[in-house]
């Protein structure tokens, strides 16, 4: 018997309806977890500091928590936590603090300013230890978590219940508002900052491997189907190759972990609405835009270029290697089927891989009309 099945049957829970034959139908029946905590406060100050100056602030906190059994075939936790279960553990926390100051009876202004962070992560039971080495199986890429084992050929399968990624996004603005009113015009100009920081785990899908069984290895060999790999039909089976330890497919995936990003906004407008009678108003305005490319501390974003059908890389090999953004061998199976790589340079593109637009503006032109006087008047907008 294998180490690696000794030990699966080990945190398999016993049948609890013996009579059925595994091999036939399922033999054990549970209630299987799916659990979720979820609750927010918000908490809300408002001050009013004169007859020209009020302030109010609010903080909201927001929690989400979810435990489940996950798997295929419905496979139950296994008894020492290490595969079939997922958490999903979720964040929310945001900010807003405003001051409004009134000048004069026909100027007035808000500045407001918010921030908002979002943690959202998919975390599973086994995650903290490096299971793939502890059974005995390949770890080429050195990772954490339980390794896929399907195809038991029992109805278990162990696995890790959901890929590993995380969100965690800061987001911060501040706004000014101001509204002068003169004559028949109302004057609405402001403008906003704005900054986003976002910290991404992309999802880590069989960066554990991920390993099956067939039943080839103790089935009979057909000498009649003239390959050397044919077993005679009806004989062999999957949950005796995991006794033995026979692995019929293996795989793994190289993922990259964290990405550190960040973009920023800038952003003014102006809007002048007329009264120019009791019936009509008119609108113009105009806001201009300015986003700035996302950004990656190390540059290691990717990207392709169409007319020399090649790789854009941001940062060089030596970078990406130190970071644990590829791998040299990576690198080699890509230029091996000939596959081009060159900088963002021979590419015409600036370092960030993206062209930054400083000339984005808004135009805005509308209207209001009231079409009668009476008590329930109709208004016509465009």
């Amino acid at each position: 018997q294998s180490p690696l099945a000794k030990y699966l049957y080990s945190v398999t829970p016993e049948p609890n309806d013996p009579a059925v034959n595994p091999l036939v139908a399922e033999n054990y029946w549970y209630q299987a977890p799916n659990n979720r905590l979820e609750w927010t406060t918000t908490s809300r100050v408002d001050h009013r500091l004169s007859d020209r100056d009020s302030l109010f602030f609010r903080y909201t906190h927001g929690v989400r928590d979810t435990y489940a059994q996950s798997g295929n075939n419905n496979s139950p936790t296994t008894l020492d936590r290490s595969a079939n279960g997922t958490w999903r553990p979720i964040r929310d926390n945001t900010g807003v603090a405003s001051w409004t100051h009134t000048f004069s009876p026909t100027f007035f202004g808000e500045t407001l300013a918010t921030i908002g962070v979002e943690d959202l992560n998919f975390i599973n039971v086994g995650d903290d230890k490096k299971w793939a080495d502890t059974l005995g199986l390949p770890n080429p890429f050195n990772e954490f978590g339980f390794a896929n084992i399907t195809s038991t050929g029992f109805g278990m399968e162990y696995i890790t219940a959901a890929n590993r990624r995380n969100s965690i996004v800061h987001i911060w603005n501040f706004d000014e508002n101001l509204t002068k009113i003169l004559g028949r015009h109302e004057f609405q100009f402001g403008g906003r900052l704005r900054h986003e920081k976002l910290n991404i785990l992309p999802d880590q899908q069989q960066v554990q491997g991920a390993h099956s069984f067939n039943g080839q290895f103790t089935a009979l060999y057909d000498p009649k189907s003239g390959s050397a790999y044919s077993g005679t039909p009806f004989t062999g089976h999957q949950s005796a190759d995991l006794f033995l330890g026979t692995i019929n497919s293996y795989s793994a995936q190289f993922v990259r972990k964290w990405y550190d990003m960040s973009a920023k906004e800038f952003a003014l407008y102006f809007q002048d609405n007329i009264k120019l009678n009791s019936r009509l108003t008119l609108n113009f305005g105009v806001r201009w835009e300015m986003y700035t490319p996302v950004r990656e501390t190390n540059n290691y974003l990717t990207g392709f270029d169409p007319k020399t059908k090649s790789i854009v890389n941001g940062a060089d090999w030596d970078t990406m290697y130190k970071i644990g953004a590829t791998m040299p061998q990576i690198v080699k199976a890509f230029t091996d089927m000939g596959v081009p790589f060159i900088t963002p340079q021979e590419a015409g593109l600036p370092k960030d891989l993206m062209y930054l637009n400083k000339w984005d503006f808004n135009p805005r032109a509308g209207f209001a009309y009231k079409l009668s006087d009476s008590g329930r008047p109709i208004v016509v907008r465009g």
